[in-house]
């Protein structure tokens, strides 16, 4: 116990006269301070670091117990290995995800979209175009078919539909391709309007009808030509023309809706069809020669908007009944009605100007004419074989052609107006007269401008045994008659003159005095 007690003291004398940095007590020393040697122990962490942030570490001196310390660096994390959150497509960025084994925490990186494959053919009944095999999407503007027998020679599909011709900017239905029967013609193709019926597109082909749309401004000729099965055509609001010949010789063609915009219809366009009926638009500007020749029409109106006439355009209509020009005509086209048997009624309007050759020719069920007093000039052979019964030529005719009345055998009155000079052609020995065959003809007044009378004029006109003229006596000698000009009657081979009087303003001629 005492010895203990010794050693106690001992030990603390030996720490207050080392203290460190401290000190001496002064016993034993020199009275002055010493630092301390310090001996450092190790390292020893004291805060971990973390994946973000720094971590502390502390030392301490054994012989002073002094402590120092040092920020350790943050671990970092320990990343997993990159996983697919959001796979890339053909077009856009996809997603990759990591994690962190420590504290978890997750980050993301886009992934480069992968771009289209090659394109491989995808096609429908219209045309072809590539697409991506991957996604799907469209690579390539959709392009027609090059079709042989149904087949598309560049993508190996199906070439259903009309045949087509692209351009720029718009289509043209060149062909039935795959198609029959009722045809249906869209208003577009590959995106494009589709404007135009080509020529012969559908010639000889046995469709059995047509609806033509509103895109659609032009059918060729030929278009439809010889279509034998075509019964319905319809067309759409913006077609302007009809070329020639476009539905000539369908001859079951027996319904036809024109649109109200049409300006034009060509040469031939409805030569032997069968429709009735058929209504001109106000629209239409241009009739072209034998638009509607031996067509089976009944009744028709030219409207007052047709300005441009081409020959013989109802030529042959065997059932045409009525026709009516409509007020604003100015010329009835050559043999515009000749052989229409049945026609029994014309209505021509007032500003009409011309009456064309043979233009009511061969109309024998025509028994009655109403000539507008605005007609200047009535062609050759203008009413020839026509049933009239009576006429008035009125006086702003000037010119009155060689066999205007020929063989009207119903005709047994004519007043011929005051504007006439010439009664047919003086000199042409050929011609037939311009009342010549009129048999029935018993009452006729000439007016007083008449200058000369042609060969045959009045030849076969049997009964007319007067005539009377508006003028003076010497008026009627001074006019220049052709050999055989007159009224006669054949006999036993040739004609003998059967006029007897000349009824003048002032007078009665006969005899040699009648010329």
């Amino acid at each position: 116990m005492k010895v203990k007690g010794i050693a106690a003291f001992a030990l603390g004398v030996a720490l207050i006269l080392s203290g460190c940095g401290g000190e001496s007590s002064g016993i034993g020393g020199s009275g002055g301070t010493e630092a301390c040697e310090h001996v450092w122990g190790t390292w020893t962490e004291e805060t971990a670091p973390t994946c973000t942030e720094e971590g502390v570490e502390k030392r301490t001196c054994p012989k002073c117990g002094k402590e120092e310390r040092q920020k350790t660096p943050a671990a970092g994390h320990a990343w997993g290995t990159w996983q697919e959150k959001k796979a890339p497509t053909c077009t856009a960025k996809g997603t990759q995800e990591r994690e962190c084994s420590v504290c978890h925490k997750k980050e993301e990186k886009d992934v480069e979209a992968i771009g289209h494959a090659d394109g491989v053919w995808d096609s429908d009944g219209e045309g072809h175009w590539k697409k991506c095999p991957v996604c799907g999407e469209t690579l390539t503007e959709k392009e027609p078919h090059t079709a042989e027998d149904g087949e598309c020679t560049v993508c190996g599909g199906e070439a259903l539909g009309l045949a087509y011709a692209v351009y720029e900017k718009e289509c043209h239905v060149i062909g039935i391709g795959t198609e029959s029967g009722d045809i249906v013609i869209p208003a577009t193709y590959c995106g494009k309007p589709v404007t135009e019926i080509a020529e012969s597109a559908f010639s000889y082909e046995g469709i059995t009808s047509v609806v033509i749309p509103d895109s659609v401004v032009y059918i060729r000729e030929t278009a439809f030509y010889q279509c034998s099965a075509l019964r319905r055509v319809k067309l759409g609001s913006s077609v302007k023309e009809i070329g020639e010949q476009a539905f000539n010789w369908d001859r079951a063609l027996s319904e036809v809706e024109l649109n109200a915009s049409l300006e034009k219809i060509g040469k031939g366009a409805f030569c032997h069809c069968t429709f009735t009926e058929i209504k001109l638009p106000s629209s239409l500007q241009s009739i072209g020669q034998e638009a509607f020749y031996s067509a089976a029409l009944q009744t028709v109106t030219v409207p007052a908007s047709v300005t441009e006439f081409g020959d013989r355009i109802f030529y042959q209509c065997k059932s045409l009944q009525s026709v009516r020009f409509e007020k604003g005509v100015k010329e009835i086209p050559d043999d515009a009605c000749y052989g229409c048997q049945l026609l029994t009624s014309v209505s021509l309007p007032d500003g009409l100007e011309t009456i064309g050759g043979r233009a009511l020719g061969n109309c024998p069920a025509l028994s009655q004419i109403s000539i507008p007093s605005s007609v200047r000039t009535i062609g050759e052979g203008a009413f020839e074989y026509t049933g009239i019964t009576e006429v008035a030529v009125p006086d702003t005719v000037e010119t009155l052609g060689s066999a205007a009345f020929y063989n009207c055998k119903s005709l047994t009155r004519a007043v011929i107006g005051n504007g006439v000079t010439s009664i047919g052609a003086m000199g042409k020995t050929s011609d037939v007269g311009a009342f010549e065959g009129c048999a029935l003809l018993n009452d006729l007044t000439i007016g007083s401008g008449v200058k000369s009378i042609a060969q045959r004029s009045f030849r076969g006109c049997e009964l007319l045994v007067k005539i009377t003229f508006r003028g003076s006596t010497d008026g009627w000698k001074g006019i220049e008659k052709e050999k055989d000009w007159g009224p006669s009657k054949k006999q036993m081979g040739w004609w003998a003159p059967v006029l007897s009087a000349v009824v003048c303003n002032n007078g009665a001629l006969t005899g040699d005095d009648i010329g």
